[in-house]
């Protein structure tokens, strides 16, 4: 957590690091978009969520830096980073595990 907030702090310091960084996110999202976007049910319909959600995150750090940065910081001090943390890191087992099952 101590190394996060401290990733936090630099990055907010450097816009060119929050520009690189809210670049690479729009470009996957939009990558995710383009080559998975079905909207049926089941996991296609999670993945296709991803990636706009991936989309939109990557557009807010590139319009709105200060703000994405606010809000990282708001997550980092309660428990929300530990909580989306362990809950990725779940999803993407299952994902993992659908995708070569």
């Amino acid at each position: 957590k101590k190394s996060i907030i401290a990733l936090l702090d630099e990055t907010s310091q450097s816009q060119d690091i929050l520009w690189i960084l809210g670049f690479i996110t729009l470009v996957l999202g939009a990558l995710l978009v383009a080559f998975h976007n079905i909207w049926s049910s089941g996991l296609p319909l999670l993945i296709t969520i991803i990636g706009w959600l991936t989309l939109i995150k990557g557009a807010m750090t590139l319009i709105f830096p200060e703000f994405t940065v606010s809000i990282y910081k708001k997550w980092v001090k309660g428990k929300v980073i530990t909580f989306s943390g362990i809950i990725t890191f779940i999803l993407g087992l299952v994902l993992l595990y659908f995708g070569f099952v």
